[in-house]
Protein backbone atom coordinates (compact mmCIF):
# COMPACT_ATOMS: atom_id res chain seq x y z
CA UNK A 1 0.00 0.00 0.00
CA UNK A 2 2.78 2.57 0.51
CA UNK A 3 4.10 2.01 -2.74
CA UNK A 4 0.55 3.06 -4.16
CA UNK A 5 0.71 6.32 -2.40
CA UNK A 6 4.67 7.08 -3.29
CA UNK A 7 4.02 5.73 -7.21
CA UNK A 8 0.48 8.29 -6.96
CA UNK A 9 2.70 11.00 -5.38
CA UNK A 10 5.30 10.54 -7.97
CA UNK A 11 2.46 11.37 -10.55
CA UNK A 12 0.63 13.79 -8.97
CA UNK A 13 4.29 15.96 -8.78
CA UNK A 14 4.85 14.98 -12.10
CA UNK A 15 1.67 16.27 -13.13
CA UNK A 16 1.98 19.45 -11.07
CA UNK A 17 5.49 20.38 -12.09
CA UNK A 18 4.23 19.69 -15.72
CA UNK A 19 1.76 22.17 -15.33
CA UNK A 20 3.33 24.75 -13.77
CA UNK A 21 5.99 24.50 -17.00
CA UNK A 22 3.02 24.61 -18.95
CA UNK A 23 1.77 28.13 -17.12
CA UNK A 24 5.17 29.54 -16.92
CA UNK A 25 6.07 29.39 -20.97
CA UNK A 26 2.58 31.05 -21.76
CA UNK A 27 3.14 33.82 -19.27
CA UNK A 28 6.87 33.81 -19.97
CA UNK A 29 6.59 34.47 -23.79
CA UNK A 30 3.81 37.36 -23.09
CA UNK A 31 5.65 39.05 -21.07
CA UNK A 32 9.00 38.81 -23.74
CA UNK A 33 6.46 39.61 -26.43
CA UNK A 34 5.01 42.62 -25.05
CA UNK A 35 8.62 43.89 -23.36
CA UNK A 36 9.75 43.70 -27.47
CA UNK A 37 6.44 45.12 -28.70
CA UNK A 38 6.89 48.57 -26.06
CA UNK A 39 10.25 48.88 -27.11
CA UNK A 40 9.22 49.96 -30.67
CA UNK A 41 12.48 48.50 -32.25
CA UNK A 42 12.01 46.30 -34.93
CA UNK A 43 15.29 44.30 -34.57
CA UNK A 44 13.95 43.29 -31.05
CA UNK A 45 10.22 42.58 -32.21
CA UNK A 46 12.08 40.29 -34.92
CA UNK A 47 14.19 38.40 -32.70
CA UNK A 48 11.98 37.85 -29.88
CA UNK A 49 9.07 36.75 -32.15
CA UNK A 50 11.22 34.47 -34.37
CA UNK A 51 12.70 33.02 -30.77
CA UNK A 52 9.28 33.16 -29.31
CA UNK A 53 8.23 30.66 -32.73
CA UNK A 54 11.11 28.64 -32.24
CA UNK A 55 11.46 27.99 -28.43
CA UNK A 56 7.91 28.08 -28.02
CA UNK A 57 6.79 24.18 -29.96
CA UNK A 58 9.09 21.63 -27.88
CA UNK A 59 8.86 23.17 -24.42
CA UNK A 60 4.71 23.67 -24.78
CA UNK A 61 4.02 20.62 -26.33
CA UNK A 62 6.42 18.63 -23.92
CA UNK A 63 4.81 20.19 -21.01
CA UNK A 64 1.53 19.86 -22.57
CA UNK A 65 1.70 15.92 -23.18
CA UNK A 66 3.07 15.48 -19.82
CA UNK A 67 0.49 17.33 -18.18
CA UNK A 68 -2.27 15.05 -19.89
CA UNK A 69 -0.19 11.48 -19.81
CA UNK A 70 0.75 11.87 -15.87
CA UNK A 71 -2.75 13.48 -14.84
CA UNK A 72 -4.42 10.79 -16.93
CA UNK A 73 -2.54 7.79 -15.37
CA UNK A 74 -3.17 9.50 -12.12
CA UNK A 75 -6.95 9.30 -12.32
CA UNK A 76 -7.06 6.19 -14.27
CA UNK A 77 -4.10 4.31 -12.64
CA UNK A 78 -6.15 4.58 -9.20
CA UNK A 79 -9.04 2.76 -10.16
CA UNK A 80 -11.19 5.99 -11.12
CA UNK A 81 -12.46 7.02 -14.87
CA UNK A 82 -12.30 9.82 -16.54
CA UNK A 83 -16.03 9.89 -17.11
CA UNK A 84 -16.75 9.70 -13.44
CA UNK A 85 -13.95 12.12 -12.35
CA UNK A 86 -15.89 15.16 -13.30
CA UNK A 87 -13.15 17.41 -12.47
CA UNK A 88 -10.80 15.62 -14.91
CA UNK A 89 -12.90 15.41 -17.61
CA UNK A 90 -13.44 19.50 -17.71
CA UNK A 91 -10.14 19.72 -17.46
CA UNK A 92 -9.42 17.13 -20.09
CA UNK A 93 -12.21 18.93 -22.09
CA UNK A 94 -10.62 22.67 -21.15
CA UNK A 95 -6.84 21.23 -22.48
CA UNK A 96 -7.77 20.19 -25.31
CA UNK A 97 -9.40 23.66 -25.91
CA UNK A 98 -6.05 25.29 -24.94
CA UNK A 99 -4.11 22.82 -27.26
CA UNK A 100 -6.27 23.78 -30.12
CA UNK A 101 -6.20 27.42 -29.65
CA UNK A 102 -2.01 27.14 -29.16
CA UNK A 103 -1.47 24.96 -31.84
CA UNK A 104 -4.05 26.23 -34.64
CA UNK A 105 -4.38 29.72 -33.33
CA UNK A 106 -0.61 31.41 -31.94
CA UNK A 107 1.99 28.72 -33.59
CA UNK A 108 0.32 30.29 -36.91
CA UNK A 109 0.25 33.83 -35.63
CA UNK A 110 3.74 33.31 -34.09
CA UNK A 111 5.42 32.53 -37.45
CA UNK A 112 3.89 35.59 -39.05
CA UNK A 113 5.15 38.28 -37.06
CA UNK A 114 8.70 36.75 -37.00
CA UNK A 115 8.16 36.84 -40.99
CA UNK A 116 6.77 40.12 -40.63
CA UNK A 117 8.83 41.68 -38.12
CA UNK A 118 11.60 40.65 -40.18
CA UNK A 119 10.66 41.88 -43.80
CA UNK A 120 10.49 45.13 -41.31
CA UNK A 121 14.02 44.83 -40.02
CA UNK A 122 15.44 43.60 -44.00
CA UNK A 123 13.14 47.11 -45.51
CA UNK A 124 14.73 49.30 -42.34
CA UNK A 125 11.22 49.86 -42.00
CA UNK A 126 8.40 49.84 -38.45
CA UNK A 127 6.19 46.96 -38.82
CA UNK A 128 3.06 47.18 -40.38
CA UNK A 129 -0.78 47.14 -39.34
CA UNK A 130 -0.70 43.31 -39.99
CA UNK A 131 2.14 42.28 -37.76
CA UNK A 132 0.11 44.83 -34.75
CA UNK A 133 -3.17 42.85 -35.38
CA UNK A 134 -1.13 39.54 -35.18
CA UNK A 135 -0.04 40.49 -32.34
CA UNK A 136 -2.85 41.86 -30.36
CA UNK A 137 -4.76 38.56 -31.35
CA UNK A 138 -1.76 36.32 -30.40
CA UNK A 139 -2.06 38.12 -26.94
CA UNK A 140 -5.71 37.41 -26.99
CA UNK A 141 -5.23 33.97 -27.45
CA UNK A 142 -2.08 33.83 -24.99
CA UNK A 143 -4.58 35.19 -22.57
CA UNK A 144 -7.14 33.06 -23.35
CA UNK A 145 -4.98 30.01 -23.01
CA UNK A 146 -3.33 31.26 -19.32
CA UNK A 147 -7.16 31.77 -18.34
CA UNK A 148 -8.10 28.38 -19.09
CA UNK A 149 -5.11 26.62 -17.60
CA UNK A 150 -6.01 28.59 -14.19
CA UNK A 151 -9.39 27.12 -14.68
CA UNK A 152 -8.07 23.63 -14.97
CA UNK A 153 -6.13 24.11 -12.05
CA UNK A 154 -8.64 25.49 -9.93
CA UNK A 155 -10.88 22.48 -11.08
CA UNK A 156 -8.02 19.63 -10.42
CA UNK A 157 -7.68 21.71 -6.54
CA UNK A 158 -11.18 22.01 -5.37
CA UNK A 159 -12.18 18.91 -7.26
CA UNK A 160 -16.14 20.16 -6.99
CA UNK A 161 -19.49 18.56 -8.08
CA UNK A 162 -20.14 19.77 -11.66
CA UNK A 163 -22.26 18.43 -14.61
CA UNK A 164 -22.61 16.24 -15.60
CA UNK A 165 -22.30 14.43 -12.49
CA UNK A 166 -22.50 15.03 -9.08
CA UNK A 167 -21.49 12.81 -5.91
Amino acid sequence: MAEAGLAYNFLKFVHVVAVIVLAGNFIGLALWKLLADRSGKVASMAFVTDLLHRMDGAPTAFAGLATFAFGYVGVRGFGNTIANTPFALWGLILMTVAGLIWYFGMRPLEAKMADLAEDAVERNEKVGRDYWRASGLWLTLDLVVIGLILVITWLMIAKPDIWPYTY
